[in-house]
């Protein structure tokens, strides 16, 4: 069964279960996945002037990794305007940020006013009086999960447009984030606690001078006297950092409708596991090119939220063994 908009290549029922055992084990059967029909998905993507869009919300990875050339059931790119090659699995880091930025660039019309928004609710709480942290939390409670469905389908489509966005797993997005940030939360609360405790008990009191106002002119002295305690912060601050690769895939998952809301976090902290160092390795480039926007007074994060988002949807359709979009 081929089709003309994949050049003759048959979808995954050509390599039955079982004749790969190098796959073995790899990821969830494809039972534990019902919603995912690489025929029916693959007969609908050569309806002429239907992209790759109607699908979105709908299973379009069977979890099982492919060789990285042959093209996915959607591939379609007179439609698409990107060709689609099934992942394999497997993140590589510089060419998810490369089409994080060529994404974001490609489509600025969508995303930089995207980054703004992002922004101005990110620091509503500093500079709206007394409503700015409620509008800062419900904004981003409302517009994140929307932002990783945007993302999802830029993958998908060249040309997305506003009216184009939709968020059909909304409320499992918004529930995972949720529970992401609750065990961060907890995690970091708990370490911190325990090493803030320890860290004062190193502070001299003695050595406090019983004006305040010369710590805040003698940094040295502040830093002398409080650097267990920022020790602790940075200490806290790294295993984080050490643990994100788990729980990074999750909302991706759960904004992609892959799985039940446990498959998709049972899903991610898998696949985060099995490419714990290359995602860790990603989080750290992306957390340095962000840091370097921030130099131009944070003006340069309006261009580098949109490609961390955007590397972060590439890299999720590489390790799912989704659509990977390509040239």
């Amino acid at each position: 069964m081929s089709t003309p908009t994949n050049g003759g290549y048959e979808p995954y029922p050509e390599h039955p279960r079982g004749s790969h055992p190098e796959n073995d084990g790899y990821y969830e059967s494809q039972d534990a996945y019902p919603g995912y029909d690489a025929f029916e998905v693959n007969t609908a993507a050569q309806m002429a002037g239907n992209t790759a869009l109607r699908f979105h919300g709908e299973q379009l990875t069977d979890n099982v990794p492919g060789d990285g050339t042959s093209p996915h059931p959607i591939n379609d790119p007179a439609n698409n305007g990107w060709s689609h090659v099934k992942g394999t699995g497997k993140l590589d880091i510089l060419g998810a940020i490369a089409w994080g930025f060529k994404a974001a660039f490609g489509n600025a019309k969508l995303w930089l006013p995207l980054g703004a928004a992002y922004l101005l609710l990110t620091f509503a709480g500093q500079f709206v009086p007394l409503v700015g942290p409620l509008i800062q939390i419900i904004g981003l409670l409302l517009f994140v999960p929307w932002l990783f469905g945007a993302a999802l389908q830029q993958t998908l489509v060249r040309d997305l447009g506003y009216g184009d966005v939709k968020s059909p797993a909304f409320g499992k997005t918004l529930g995972m984030m949720a529970l992401v940030m609750l065990i961060f939360f907890v995690i970091f609360f708990v370490l911190f606690s325990m090493l803030a405790a320890g860290a004062m008990t190193q502070i001299d009191v003695n050595a406090l001078p019983e004006d305040p106002q010369v710590l805040m002119d003698d940094p040295a002295l502040f830093f002398e006297l409080f650097g267990p305690v920022f020790a602790a912060m940075g200490i806290a601050a790294l295993v984080a950092l050490l643990i994100s690769p788990f729980v990074m895939l999750q909302m991706w998952y759960a904004a992609d409708n892959n799985g039940t809301f446990g498959q998709a976090f049972g899903a991610g902290f898998k696949e985060g596991a099995r490419n714990y160092l290359r995602l860790l390795g990603l989080a750290v480039l992306v957390g340095l090119i962000n840091l370097v926007a921030t130099i131009p007074f944070g003006a340069g994060l309006v261009i580098t939220i949109p490609v961390t988002l955007l590397a972060l949807a590439y890299a999720y359709r590489q390790v799912s063994a989704g659509p990977v979009p390509t040239t």
